[in-house]
């Protein structure tokens, strides 16, 4: 029963939290530290695993001070983990286009997706 009541709390906050984030102007934010060769769309700025994210940690049944910890924890490594990554596609670009587009289109979703789970996993593990 506990496993059914966390996967509806869970369907619950994912669309909240996604259409939150995707308002908030990170967009522009990534836009000002990004290289000048690199255009940043709402799809950039890593909203949906972070809203994925977010969602796991704040539906937990960890204390609440453990949640608000991960759920910055997990903002901050995302968020820096994107920038990282865009910065690297925009360097990448520079030289050479085909590379910048493989790695943007293959290389960096599969890493951002590993790395992400692995911070979450690294949260887990607190006590």
């Amino acid at each position: 029963m506990e496993d059914r009541a966390f996967v509806l709390r869970f369907l619950l906050t994912y669309p909240f939290l996604y259409f939150f984030l995707s308002s908030l102007p990170i967009e522009s934010f990534l836009a000002h530290l990004a290289p000048n060769n690199v255009k940043i769309t709402e799809e950039c700025t890593g909203s949906s695993i972070l809203a994925l994210l977010i969602s796991v940690i704040v539906n937990t049944d960890r204390p609440i001070s453990k949640r608000i910890l991960g759920v910055v924890f997990v903002s901050l490594s995302v968020l820096g983990i994107n920038l990282v990554r865009i910065w690297t596609v925009g360097l990448v670009y520079a030289r050479n286009p085909e590379v910048a587009a493989f790695l943007h289109e293959v290389s960096f979703r599969i890493f951002v997706v590993l790395a992400s789970v692995g911070v979450f996993l690294l949260w887990l593990r607190t006590p």
